[in-house]
Parts: C-alpha cells; sequence; structure tokens
C-alpha cells in the first residue's frame, strides 16, 4: 500500500506527465497549421508569430521536463513545492472572496439606488401595469 506521501508524488508527476501531453498535442497541432518554409528565412508575420509559440511550448515542455526530474530526485522538494503552492492558492482564494463580496455590496447598492430613481421619476400607477 502507497504512502500518503507516495500517492501526492505520483498526482504531481501525473498532473505533469498530463500537461507535457496537452502541450505536445497543441505542439503537433500548430506545426501542421504551420505554412510550408515557414521555419526558414522568408515568412509572414501569422507564421512568424506561430513558429515563436512553437518555439515558447517547446521550452515549456523542456521545462516541466525538468522540473519532474529535480522532484524525482530531491524527495524533500515535494513538501515545499506544495506548501508554497497551497500559500498561492489560499491567497488567491482570500482575494476572490474580498472581491465577491464588493461585487455584492455594490450590485446592490446600485440596484437601491435605480429603485429609488425610478420611483422618484415614475409613479406607482405607471409601473405597476407594466409588472402585470
Amino acid at each position: 500500500m502507497e504512502s500518503y506521501q507516495d500517492q501526492q508524488v505520483s498526482k504531481v508527476f501525473a498532473a505533469i506527465d498530463g500537461a507535457i501531453r496537452r502541450i505536445e498535442e497543441r505542439l503537433q497541432q500548430l506545426r501542421s497549421e504551420l505554412p510550408e518554409g515557414a521555419e526558414g528565412g522568408t515568412r509572414g508575420a501569422s507564421a512568424a508569430e506561430m513558429v515563436h509559440q512553437i518555439e515558447n511550448m517547446e521550452l515549456l515542455i523542456a521545462r516541466l521536463r525538468q522540473i519532474k526530474d529535480l522532484l524525482k530526485q530531491d524527495s524533500r522538494l515535494l513538501p515545499l513545492v506544495d506548501g508554497y503552492i497551497g500559500q498561492q492558492v489560499h491567497a488567491m482564494e482570500q482575494r476572490q472572496a474580498r472581491f465577491n463580496v464588493a461585487l455584492a455590496v455594490l450590485t446592490t447598492l446600485i440596484g437601491v439606488v435605480l429603485g429609488w430613481l425610478l420611483s422618484a421619476v415614475t409613479p406607482v400607477s405607471i409601473v405597476v401595469p407594466l409588472l402585470k
């Protein structure tokens, strides 16, 4: 039976492998869409952008593989990375919660003000038939 830490490590490796696989699929798709001779000297702006995307994806794949290798070599690195990511996620959740509360307060206030303005401008006898 695997320990909890071994399960976490295998989940991280599976996630990294999945990310690499998805990026490689997108990379193949971009390469198939690349116009003939676009990797040479003369190319259009869109082809140059595609070549730039391909280069960035290849670099990302190399970095992900390097991260996976580092995590395999040092068993103490994964808890450190996991803890840091956990802190970042917690901070993001707190920011999102504050934003949601602020948005709820703002939309409530706007609704109150619009309702007050509507009632000040339009008599109730005109509004009631519109609601039926």
